[in-house]
């Protein structure tokens, strides 16, 4: 299991390590923000709405070029918990019954880009997702793609309050795609001029 998640650190590890040093040299200071944020979610699967609640956790690290603006880069990690994992069996809309199949809940971690203006920011990037059905544990692995938007208003110098809309796109699991979403909310420490 570390084996598999050791290429993804090292890669991370490096792409900060490269963007710190290269931005470094640029006029403006760099800025490293740290966020945090919690809130609820809704997953889909298969293209198919799936009455499955989330709740979801995000910690993202990025740094920026510029004051109020500029180009990011960072690594961001995720969780995703089911609520009702269970089957869920209902009567579909052609009138016959059956069951959804269980909805994960998710692990993620994303290298993740995008830009930011002033308060506004808009990142995306593929990521490396484990999923959990069957009783919490880690029964399926894929990559899948990331995005995020969030909006920052000042609470206190360097401290900001979030609001995140978060989506993934996990396209191969048991032969499914899944989709879960978030709405969180925050806090984000910024670093730096």
């Amino acid at each position: 299991m570390l084996r598999s998640r050791y290429p993804l650190a090292v890669a991370a590890v490096a792409l900060v390590s490269a963007c710190a040093r290269g931005l470094s040299a640029q006029n403006a200071a760099p800025r490293l923000s740290f966020d945090a944020a919690v809130g609820g979610g809704h997953g889909w699967r298969g293209g198919e709405r799936v009455e499955r609640g989330l709740i979801t956790s995000d910690l993202l690290i990025a740094i920026r070029v510029a004051n109020d603006q500029g180009f990011l880069l960072g690594l961001e990690a995720s969780r995703y918990w089911q609520m009702n994992g269970d089957l869920l069996c209902i009567l579909r809309p052609d009138g016959r019954g059956g069951c959804i199949p269980q909805y994960p809940g998710f692990d993620a971690l994303n290298l993740v880009g995008g830009l930011q203006w002033h308060w506004l920011r808009i990142l995306g990037g593929p990521g490396y997702y484990a999923a959990y059905f069957d009783h919490n544990s880690t029964t399926s692995r894929s990559l899948g793609v990331g995005a995020r938007t969030d909006l920052a208003v000042p609470l206190y110098e360097h401290i900001s309050a979030n609001v995140v809309a978060r989506a993934a796109w996990v396209p191969r699991l048991r032969d499914q795609s899944y989709v879960p979403g978030a709405l969180m909310v925050g806090l984000r420490l910024q670093t730096g001029r």
